[in-house]
């Protein structure tokens, strides 16, 4: 027996006579969209500039390979280094996991933007679900993106916290190295 999503379960008040509260709420969820989209731009800015200055330390900052290879501080501290571009690397690059552009999505992500990636969505398709969508499916559609997006951001800070502090040592070891 398949085990119903967790999202699907939410139960959504779609009382039309109250039209701010249905509006306050829908509008708390697309700024909380447009927060986290704003915070993995960030993430992704900081990775791109720490990799950037990591790789002119790299190339400008170390004796050159034959003097690396005869001191194993510095050998290090280039490793460390390297680490650290990898990490800002992996904080760049997209993730979503499970996506299968074939597969059949969940019922509750049919309204997302990887469910509109799909190669049988169409305008058509999108244009009858702008006309027929209900509250309650809208907002657990936002919802679902967020929870989505919110848990990439999380990753990105993850990968970029090791990055840093990779960094900070690899830049350390390469400083002690090169004073010795």
């Amino acid at each position: 027996m398949m085990e119903t999503d967790p999202a699907e379960k939410i139960l959504v008040e779609t009382d039309v006579s109250r039209g701010d509260a249905v509006r306050a709420r829908m509008q708390y969820l697309i700024s909380q969209n447009g927060a986290i989209l704003t915070q993995t731009q960030f993430a992704d800015a900081k990775a791109g500039a720490l990799m950037t200055i990591l790789g002119l330390v790299a190339v400008k900052g170390s004796a050159p390979a034959i003097t690396i290879i005869q001191n194993p501080l510095e050998m290090l501290a280039m490793a460390t280094i390297i680490l650290s571009i990898g990490f800002c690397l992996v904080t760049l690059m997209p993730r979503f996991s499970g996506f299968k552009p074939d597969a059949e999505p969940p019922r509750h992500d049919r309204y997302t933007w990887l469910f509109m990636a799909m190669p049988r969505y169409s305008a058509e398709l999108h244009g009858e679900f702008a006309r027929e969508a209900e509250f309650g499916a809208l907002l657990n559609s936002v919802a679902t993106s967020n929870i989505g997006a919110s848990r990439v951001l999380a990753r990105k800070f993850l990968m970029l916290r090791y990055g840093f502090i990779t960094g900070f040592v690899g830049c350390g070891l390469l400083l002690i190295a090169t004073n010795i």
